[in-house]
């Protein structure tokens, strides 16, 4: 489990105000760039064919492309994109196509309960302070047998964490944590979700480019996408959101 120092530090690095995740505004474009073969790789991999009648959560949604990727390969009835960098939602705002859904501060989820059929983060749960906080949020605003897909390479079975971890603390705004891919799933498995778990792979060539802080060689690109990025499938148990349930 992450230390209690490390926890400590990023519970009060999230509790200042927060413009953008990135600190170069630069590449929130370069990013989103990058992850869109990724997110398409998510709705891929997902069990479900369709999502029609829907209501969809993003978690972390930075500037909004996964909600409008989804809506466009599976369609559904509303989503909503909340992020706690107030810049980003901002620029979602802007950025924001047809389709039905909007976005928002992250405590707009404040007093939802049973609100989404689905619930989706890319690369958010290695950043947040407490995962068994993220669970509780999680299951009370999911409906009952409602399904979280959350995917993330940044754990510390991905034998380039180390450095990675080093590389993101330098260049974001918020100190990632220091999490295994048991953490992830256990964690939700004792709050009673239905916990799956696939690699990433990939179901396409991978562009090769010079990424030397990040992909050191070519052997390292595949076996990061073939074993260490990972896709976490949680589905809720069918109990009223305030059940209690046991998650230390």
């Amino acid at each position: 489990m992450s230390s209690p120092q490390i926890l400590a530090e990023q519970a009060e690095n999230q509790t200042d105000a927060l413009d953008r995740w990135l600190k170069d505004e630069a590449e929130d474009q370069r990013m989103t760039d990058d992850h869109l073969p990724l997110w398409d790789r998510m709705i891929e991999l997902m069990n479900e064919r369709e999502l029609t009648g829907a209501k969809v959560l993003d978690y972390g949604c930075n500037t909004g492309g996964l909600l409008q990727r989804l809506y466009h390969t599976k369609p559904y009835a509303k989503g909503v994109g909340v992020d706690l960098a107030e810049g980003q939602v901002t620029e979602a705002r802007k950025l924001r196509t047809d389709g039905p859904y909007e976005f928002a501060s992250l405590d707009a989820l404040d007093s939802q309960v049973a609100e989404y059929d689905f619930a989706f983060s890319h690369e958010v749960i290695y950043l947040l302070p407490s995962i068994e906080e993220h669970v509780q949020l999680i299951r009370r605003v999911l409906k009952p047998g409602g399904i979280y897909y959350a995917a993330t390479g940044c754990h510390t079975a991905n034998p380039q964490w180390p450095q990675w971890r080093e590389i993101i603390a330098n260049y974001s705004n918020v100190k990632p944590g220091d999490y295994s891919p048991e953490d992830y799933g256990f964690s939700f498995e004792r709050a009673g979700f239905k916990v799956g778990v696939q690699p990433y792979g990939t179901g396409r060539f991978l562009p090769l480019e010079k990424k030397e802080e990040l992909f050191p060689t070519v052997a390292s690109i595949v076996d990061y996408y073939r074993n260490h990025k990972l896709l976490f499938r949680f589905q809720r148990d069918t109990l009223p959101a305030s059940s209690p349930v046991e998650v230390a």
